[in-house]
């Protein structure tokens, strides 16, 4: 028994355009006949219905080919050296004088 041809997977002649065609989409506002004629100076033909599903199906999707930036963490931030004696002096004061001193500083 002779074992069958496999075919490779179906790639789109649309993809090494794909960062051009998405950006022309979203950003430029192309139409997809913009979108067309811009491709077929590249040589390649394509329908607008053809053109219109590769955009539909990678609109959410990740492009595996660009690396992705990385996560920036801030650094955490410093606590001043007088910290414990700043809360003591907050929380003996009561909420009036809170508020009168608060009052205060925003009058200035």
């Amino acid at each position: 028994m002779q074992k069958r041809k496999s075919n490779p997977p179906w790639r789109s002649k649309l993809i090494p355009f794909q960062q051009e065609i998405l950006a022309a989409w979203y950003r430029d506002r192309a139409t997809l006949r913009q979108i067309q004629s811009d491709l077929a100076g590249k040589g390649i033909t394509i329908s607008l219905s053809a053109i219109s599903n590769f955009i539909r199906c990678r609109k959410r999707s990740i492009d595996p080919h660009i690396p992705e930036k990385p996560i920036h963490i801030p650094p955490k931030p410093k606590t001043p050296v007088n910290a414990e004696a700043l809360l003591d002096e907050l929380t003996s004061k009561s909420l009036p004088e809170l508020q009168e001193e608060w009052f205060k500083r925003k009058s200035e």
